[in-house]
């Protein structure tokens, strides 16, 4: 047992198809963890198991060292003092502001007064102080989503879980709500669980990311770690820009690339042979000599270009300054890339 949230070889099924299947996962006192993944992953599913929204078929969810969730034993969502943040913010419609945030308290029995001020205070944290009487659909997505983190956060919560909850508001709200929950989360001490599809708002949210894909977990590592070293062409793929290159691993610091040995970086004790050298894109320029590429396609990204590559018998992208963008062959030169071995 340990401190804060702890997961042990849980799974999870539906219908006869497993969504979790033995994952594991650890989330310190104060901690900030993204669940990383794309749609159907097996994320959401986690997150309601850790609220108790589901059971688990097998393995062990603990807080603090209490068992949760294992076996015949089960505590009740309301029982694990854990506040949860919903896609949809699932604000009560009938209520008005200040009611919504006070609904956690009325359910677990605190006195009205207290109530009420704990839950104008909480809305004061989060920047809606005086907004307690509106109507919540009178509300705008970003006023309704800062009610709903309130309304988590006004029971003084162990454990913040959030699925989603930022995909129904407009790009331009998302990074001053990113902020707010990050802030909100540090001011409280909290611990947080943040569900997304999107790597920049997990690279933005929190300390580890854990990458989920097919009911596994396939890394859990800090943002820079998880861009920079990724566990598998999965990851590689899937979080930040980037290709992947054949490759043969020469020793522990080369590779060779479309015909070339280069500089490379790899996992202590990686094989000599076949491999897949991952190229991001800031890793590639032009040079006076190098490796022979062909331009195969531009697109305008704000600011500059990326160009899309033919090299080393595949493509790659390359970004390049604003101007007018080259074409037709050129040379490059690779930053040393991270070699993967599936």
């Amino acid at each position: 047992m340990t401190d804060g949230l702890l997961i042990e070889g849980v799974a999870k099924g539906f219908g006869g198809s497993t969504v979790l299947a033995d994952v594991s996962l650890a989330v310190a006192p104060g901690e900030a963890v993204a669940l990383l993944g794309p749609s159907g992953s097996g994320k959401s599913t986690l997150l309601r198991l850790v609220a108790g929204f589901e059971r688990t078929d097998r393995g062990r969810i603990s807080f603090d060292g209490t068992v949760l969730d294992e076996a015949a034993l089960f505590v009740a969502p309301e029982r694990r003092r854990f506040g949860f943040v919903f896609q949809n913010f699932a604000l009560w419609p009938h209520l008005d502001a200040a009611r919504n945030v006070r609904y956690p308290l009325d359910r677990a029995g605190v006195r009205r007064a207290e109530a009420s001020g704990r839950a104008e205070s909480a809305l004061r944290l989060v920047g809606l102080a005086g907004f307690g009487g509106r109507d919540v659909a009178l509300l705008s997505g970003g006023q309704r989503q800062r009610v709903a983190l309130a309304r988590a956060m006004v029971a003084e919560p162990r454990l913040v879980l959030l699925d989603e909850p930022l995909a129904n508001l407009d790009p331009h709200l998302k990074g001053t709500m990113l902020a707010e929950i990050a802030a909100l989360r540090a001011r409280a001490g909290a611990a947080m669980l943040y569900v997304t599809h999107d790597q920049g708002e997990a690279m933005a949210i929190a300390g580890r990311i854990a990458v989920i894909e097919g009911g596994r977990l396939r890394q859990v590592a800090d943002p820079r770690t998880l861009y920079r070293e990724p566990a598998d062409a999965f990851v590689a793929g899937f979080v930040g820009r980037g290709a992947l290159l054949p490759a043969m691993v020469v020793d522990q610091a080369h590779a060779q690339i479309g015909g070339q040995v280069l500089a490379a970086r790899m996992a202590p004790g990686t094989p000599a042979g076949p491999a897949r050298a991952l190229i991001r894109p800031e890793g590639v320029r032009a040079a006076a000599s190098g490796l022979a590429a062909r331009v195969l396609g531009a697109r305008y990204r704000g600011g500059g270009w990326e160009l899309r590559l033919a090299l080393g018998g595949g493509e790659v992208l390359m970004d390049v300054a604003d101007g007018e963008p080259p074409d037709g062959e050129l040379r490059v030169t690779l930053d040393a890339p991270w070699i993967i071995r599936d």
